[in-house]
């Protein structure tokens, strides 16, 4: 017990307690490159601040200090952290050369005092730091040994570097303010969850996070105008939104199942590549998507529109692999780039459709609901292939570029207008259907008669 503020200092040479230290005051600890070995501390009275320098640390029991005390870790050799509870209201610090090892679960607690960890932990068990408000800054995680489930709830984050965690283990990161992730891999194979009120901001370089089939959410903003890489395999990613604070950099994102919640802005030349093998979801409300250098979908899976719809480029390609469905509004605007889309509207009709672009190109039928129009504003040409497009509305052509049809086509509105103004080409049938509609064609086989 100490009754005092105590000093136990050696040359170089091994500290070690067998049972536990209590009392409320201050100890400090100082073995120059000789071991510490500490049983538990604080287990009856809390202490004051603990201050540990030496070779090897090694903290085998529960460590519990006072309110507003911190403890400091200053380890040249390993600070081997047993399956323990640290409470240091104040602040924890490591900030030695030596390396972190776990080697049972543990927790780091502190009332919103900061959480600094100077160099890697590693160890096959689970962390939880706890720091509520306050700041944590680590050196980086299970780069040598995978870690367990890590969880995080602090004010800002800073990981520090990769982050590696073992088979079917969960990162879980509630940030009250801003998640700074540099230059990094985060692999969390059983998943990564971003669930604080505070956004994420990228750092210099490439940031990658990853997980084996399994989910990667994001409740906030991802900002800053980095490239970033989104791989789950057959997990689900969602997105809140990206590029609200500062533009993103190129955004590529592998996985099942896409949810896209909110707008997301890229950088003037970067683009956005979704391959999804399961559904593409845009909007919960009105979602606008910039990529100046183009929007690319090429997965298996299907597109939904569930709240209308902007896809914006910088005379570059939008481009969709597969059908989009949904009852809104959907406009592309992509300058001179061509757009390219599988099908629209074929398991549930979209609202009105507007295109603008270089050359546009429809692999197959076209259906929009009831009163929605289409249309297109084309530099290139359109290509129209064996196909309906059905725009109850109205379908209107506007653009300098011509239309070619690649097979027999239908065009069919609901007692609406059907207006080309430029010519149609094609050696194909073409059926127009409008009702008690106006229908105006600028010409009709002008380059190649059609059927």
């Amino acid at each position: 017990t100490l009754s005092d503020n105590a000093t136990l200092a050696t040359t170089d040479s091994t500290i070690s307690f067998a049972t536990a230290i209590n009392g409320e005051n201050n100890l400090t600890i100082n073995s120059g490159t000789g071991a510490v070995s500490l049983a538990t501390i604080g287990t009856t009275t809390p202490l004051g601040n603990l201050a540990v320098t030496g070779g090897t640390v090694n903290l085998g029991g529960t460590v519990t200090l006072a309110d507003t005390k911190t403890l400091t870790v200053t380890n040249s050799g390993l600070w081997t952290i047993e399956a323990v509870t640290i409470t240091a209201p104040g602040s924890i610090t490591q900030n030695g050369a030596g390396l972190t090892e776990l080697t049972g679960n543990v927790t780091l607690d502190t009332s919103s005092g900061a959480i600094n960890f100077a160099t890697e932990i590693n160890g096959a068990y689970d962390l939880v730091i706890a720091a509520e408000a306050g700041a944590v800054d680590l050196g980086g995680l299970g780069s040598t040994t995978a870690l367990g489930n890590v969880t995080v709830t602090s004010g800002t984050v800073d990981l520090g570097g990769d982050v590696t965690l073992a088979a079917s283990k969960i990162l879980t990161i509630t940030n009250g303010n801003t998640w700074f992730v540099d230059s990094s891999t985060i692999t969390a194979p059983g998943g990564i969850v971003q669930d604080g009120a505070g956004t994420t901001q990228l750092g210099t370089s490439l940031v990658t996070f990853a997980t084996t089939d399994s989910a990667i959410t994001f409740a906030t903003d991802i900002h800053e105008p980095i490239a970033v890489a989104f791989s789950a395999g057959t997990g689900a990613v969602t997105l809140a939104g990206m590029g609200d604070a500062a533009a993103v950099g190129d955004v590529t994102v592998t996985a099942g199942a896409v949810n896209v919640q909110g707008d997301v802005t890229l950088a003037a030349s970067k683009s956005m590549t979704v391959t999804n093998s399961g559904l593409l979801t845009i909007g919960s409300s009105a979602v606008t998507i910039t990529a100046p250098a183009g929007f690319t979908q090429d997965g298996s899976g299907l597109t939904t529109l569930t709240g209308a719809t902007t896809i914006s480029t910088t005379d570059s390609a939008v481009s969709f692999a597969t059908a989009i469905n949904g009852e809104v509004d959907l406009t592309v605007t992509a300058g001179t780039g061509s757009a390219t889309f599988a099908t629209a509207g074929g398991t549930t009709a979209l609202g009105n459709v507007a295109i603008t672009s270089g050359a546009l190109t429809f692999g197959g039928a076209i259906t929009l609901a009831d009163t929605k129009t289409l249309t297109v504003t084309n530099s290139g040409v359109w290509t129209i292939p064996a196909s309906t497009v059905t725009a109850p509305g109205g379908i209107t052509q506007n653009g300098a570029g011509g239309v070619t049809l690649s097979g027999n086509t239908t065009l069919a509105t609901t007692d609406s207008a059907v207006s080309f103004a430029t010519a149609v080409n094609g050696g194909y049938d073409l059926t127009v259907s409008a009702g008690t509609g106006a229908i105006a064609f600028e010409g009709i086989g002008a380059t190649t008669n059609l059927g």
